[in-house]
């Protein structure tokens, strides 16, 4: 019974590693979220608010991200 124990603290140690590495491995990515309408009385409007906010998206990462 030790040794199984044993043998589960060393998966979960290496388990934890490697999730700790891979988190900090990943690019960091921000959501953005838009409550726009897209449909209804006003669509156009909506669509020109998406699409601004897909093309200043383009214009951060063209600079890196900055």
């Amino acid at each position: 019974m030790k040794r199984s124990f044993k043998y589960f603290l060393i998966a979960l140690t290496i388990a934890s590693v490697l999730l700790i590495l891979f988190h900090f491995t990943r690019q960091n990515q921000i959501k953005i979220g838009l409550a726009v309408t897209l449909t209804g009385v006003y669509p156009d409007l909506g669509r020109e608010i998406r699409d601004g906010a897909l093309l200043a998206v383009e214009l951060i990462n063209e600079n890196g991200g900055n």
